[in-house]
């Protein structure tokens, strides 16, 4: 073709391109606005039960669940579903948890993070979630209801919160200044004979979505999150971790592969940015041992 080999080809590929990035987008948003609205409704559920006496117990795993977990699981799942039938459904408080349940496109959902918090009255709980194609988040929602919180956000979209553009705090640290760290409870007990050297810990907060939040918005530089999590208890924060440029890895730096629906066999670090990850991992090696 004449007008092919005179370059034209190029200008018509990139108006393809063009196009298909635009419908992404789209759908990206749209999705997007879903989660929003959906979450909205789920957060007055959970609110209903909070700070009520609220039947509870004990999961095979040892991890509590209480009747608002399920409310909430299935006000999601019904809302959701019917509308992206096409999607696939992974939840913390569903049953039929399987990669034979996966699809091309799947929620990834934590009806309450944080129910220990939520059980006695903690205001650091949240309910997320996230949307996953080809192991890339491309639109998430997180809400905090009780504390007036709510972070949502779309791949090429924006990320957002309480509807105003989503950032990090921008502050290089000095040497003198200590770097904040999250840990979780099992290894908060490892710290009271050790050296910190330039360490500050965080107080501690059930909601590991949360805190994996306050990493990104810069108030917590590194979060590191012990090896039982599973993908619903990371997957909706990481997209505003990668709006600001910070990383959740493992400890060769790899990438969370959202796949996994088992628990993730090794220690997972959040962090605002990659070099934090680098000055203090000889001290996080001396917390965990």
């Amino acid at each position: 073709d004449p007008l092919w080999s005179r370059g034209l080809g190029d200008v018509y590929k990139r108006q393809i391109y063009m196009y298909i990035g635009n419908k992404l987008m789209n759908s990206y948003n749209e999705d997007m606005m879903l989660l929003k609205s959906t979450l909205t409704k789920a957060a007055e559920i959970a609110m209903h039960y909070f700070k009520k006496p609220v039947k509870h117990w004990m999961k095979t795993d040892k991890s509590p669940v209480s009747e608002a977990d399920i409310k909430v699981n299935e006000y999601l799942e019904k809302t959701l579903l019917s509308q992206r039938p096409d999607y696939g459904w992974i939840s913390e408080e569903s049953a039929n948890n399987s990669l034979l349940n996966k699809k091309a496109i799947n929620f990834i959902v934590d009806p309450i993070d944080g129910t220990r918090g939520f059980l006695v009255h903690d205001v650091y709980w949240c309910i997320g979630v996230a949307i996953e194609e080809n192991n890339q988040i491309t639109a998430s929602a997180i809400i905090c209801p009780a504390i007036g919180e709510f972070y949502y956000g779309a791949k090429g979209c924006g990320a957002y919160f309480n509807g105003q553009p989503f950032t990090c705090i921008e502050h290089v640290k000095t040497n003198e200044e200590s770097l904040v760290l999250g840990l979780p409870t099992k290894l908060l007990n490892n710290i009271k004979d050790k050296d910190l050297n330039n360490l500050t810990i965080y107080p501690y907060i059930s909601s590991l979505l949360y805190k994996i939040i306050l990493c990104a918005r810069g108030i917590i530089d590194v979060v590191v999150i012990y090896p039982s999590c599973k993908v619903w208890d990371i997957a909706a924060a990481n997209l505003f971790l990668q709006y600001t440029k910070g990383i959740l890895v493992d400890y060769n730096e790899t990438n969370i592969v959202y796949s996994h629906l088992g628990e993730y066999e090794h220690y997972l670090f959040a962090c605002k940015n990659n070099s934090y990850y680098k000055t203090i991992s000889l001290e996080i090696e001396n917390i965990i041992r």
